[in-house]
């Protein structure tokens, strides 16, 4: 596993989040409930987030992710 400085890690675990429903539930529930800061991306690159980051992961999640899987369920009933 990689361990670098990136510059955008937020951005790369929202993609991350936008594989699957269960995928960003996962991810959400480590992340933003049991507030752990560390992360392996897909591509096995570990990044490292501070609260800052933390916080804005939470922020795009609820805008960016959750939004998306609301809407896919919705239309499947």
């Amino acid at each position: 596993m990689q361990n670098r400085e990136i510059s955008d890690p937020v951005s790369l675990i929202i993609k991350d989040c936008h594989q699957s429903e269960e995928e960003a539930n996962r991810i959400f529930h480590q992340l933003a409930e049991k507030r752990q800061h560390d992360y392996t991306l897909r591509n096995g690159t570990r990044v490292h987030l501070n609260n800052q980051q933390l916080e804005e992961f939470a922020a795009r999640f609820s805008s960016e992710v959750e939004p998306t899987y609301w809407v896919s369920r919705r239309l499947k009933h």
